[in-house]
């Protein structure tokens, strides 16, 4: 007897007989799973086992403070929200795309999924990544593979903007599979496995099939085959034959990167440390932020210039003698022409002094704006240091239009939730308890920001 037909004996008698049947139905049906996870996701779907809250399928969470949404893909994948009797409910395509549009309704910068899951049905799933492909440009979406994302749960994440895997990460399995059950004369039940992919099966039962009927199931098989490996290509922009070349297998951390499946490496913390520091801003953004920045610089280096080449005037001795010297030569002129030479002289005097007294003014009018535009770097960074901001989010706030106000507001808030993940009532800080309003009351008296941002 089959493994998993040997387990589904085993539990049949355990779990609620509208959902046994149903499960009975899955598998009959084509099958984005992974041959090895193929007992696990039976044991998924039925839940027998289960300890937890068992009606939420497809675990979320939303954390306002960074905009971002966070959702659980674990285990069996169906096409639809089902809910048993008992209060049983799957995981599915549909409840992942109605969490995730709940999130962008919300206004969410970013939507985190994190995955352990060995696949699950055919039926919608290509719809569903089509979906979410659909949601990139509006949103930031990222795919954490902690542990693995195998053939369905592979073609959603293949849709994400951004994947992460792990040094222990499993990933792909792009083929598909569909058992078939027969009965024979005898009573026993003959199982055929038909896949495409030739590492998607590790072996498959014979059974009785004509080779027409081969052929026809064959056929509907390579049919998906050919969509789910045109999907994952879409999505990563990766040649058809790239992805086809996988044979439906697996790749294991670093390799995923390297053979272009997936784009970053990082745990799940890692993710959500990326979003908290600005290194997952949106790719326009930080070019963006990174023009204004060299603007910023250019002008800088523009006064800093402009200041030297008035210093080196004022420095030059026929500057001096314009003003001091211009004097002693209007007492020589008067022994040749008196009158003529003085109103000359004069002139020329005249002159030279208000050219210096205008390099002087746009002398001290730059070295202003660049103490100013010091200072405000100066106070920027001394805020963030203290908020513990760093890299691309610091560059950003150096480079934005905001006022010190405002980036004390934001920094505020920023403290104070990043305080709230590690105690979501209080913290202890120095041997003292404070609340989340007390951190930002203190933040706010530090800097002088009112809860509008004026100071």
């Amino acid at each position: 007897m089959n493994r998993v037909d040997k387990l589904l004996d085993t539990v049949a008698s355990k779990v609620p007989p509208k959902l046994m049947s149903r499960i009975g139905e899955v598998l009959q049906q084509p099958l984005l799973v992974h041959e090895n996870y193929m007992r696990s996701y039976v044991r998924s779907a039925l839940m027998f086992d289960s300890k937890g809250d068992l009606s939420n399928g497809m675990p979320s969470e939303y954390y306002p403070e960074i905009k971002t949404g966070v959702i659980e893909v674990n285990g069996a994948l169906m096409a639809r929200m089902e809910t048993d009797e008992c209060g049983y409910t799957l995981a599915s395509y549909e409840e992942l795309i109605n969490k995730m549009e709940s999130f962008v309704e919300r206004g969410a910068d970013f939507i985190v999924a994190r995955f352990n899951s060995g696949g699950g049905v055919a039926s919608q799933m290509f719809d569903a990544s089509r979906k979410i492909a659909s949601m990139r440009g509006r949103v930031r979406l990222i795919a954490s593979i902690d542990d693995y994302a195998y053939s369905s749960a592979y073609g959603l994440a293949s849709a994400f903007d951004k994947i992460y895997v792990t040094d222990t990460s499993g990933a792909l399995s792009i083929g598909v599979m569909l058992r078939h059950v027969s009965k024979i004369p005898s009573g026993d039940s003959v199982i055929t496995y038909f896949k495409a992919g030739s590492k998607k099966l590790d072996g498959a039962s014979d059974m009785p099939l004509t080779e027409s009927a081969k052929n026809d199931i064959q056929g509907e098989v390579d049919r998906l085959y050919g969509l789910f490996t045109k999907l994952v290509s879409d999505n990563l922009n990766l040649s058809l034959e790239q992805v086809v070349k996988t044979e439906a297998g697996t790749l294991h951390g670093d390799n995923i990167i390297t053979q272009g499946f997936a784009h970053a490496k990082g745990t799940f913390k890692d993710v959500i440390n990326e979003i908290y520091n600005g290194g997952e801003m949106n790719i326009d953004e930080i070019a963006s932020a990174e023009k204004r920045l060299a603007k910023q610089e250019q002008k800088l280096a523009e006064a800093r210039a402009l200041i030297e080449e008035a210093k080196l005037e004022l420095d030059k001795p026929e500057a001096k003698a314009n003003v001091e010297a211009k004097p002693e030569a209007n007492v020589e002129a008067k022994v040749e022409n008196e009158e003529q030479e003085v109103s000359t002289d004069e002139a020329e005097a005249e002159k030279a002094i208000e050219a210096i007294e205008k390099a002087k003014e746009a002398n001290a009018s730059k070295e202003q704006e660049l103490a100013k535009a010091e200072k405000r770097k100066s106070l920027i960074t001394n805020m963030c240091n203290v908020a513990g901001v760093k890299g691309g989010a610091l560059e950003a706030f150096l480079s934005s239009d905001m006022s010190i106000a405002e980036i004390g507001t934001i920094l505020t808030s920023m403290t104070a939730n990043n305080h709230s993940i590690s105690s979501f009532e209080e913290i202890d800080e120095g041997g003292e308890t404070k609340s989340k309003d007390e951190i930002k009351q203190s933040w706010a008296k530090a800097f002088g920001v009112n809860k509008r941002g004026n100071k």
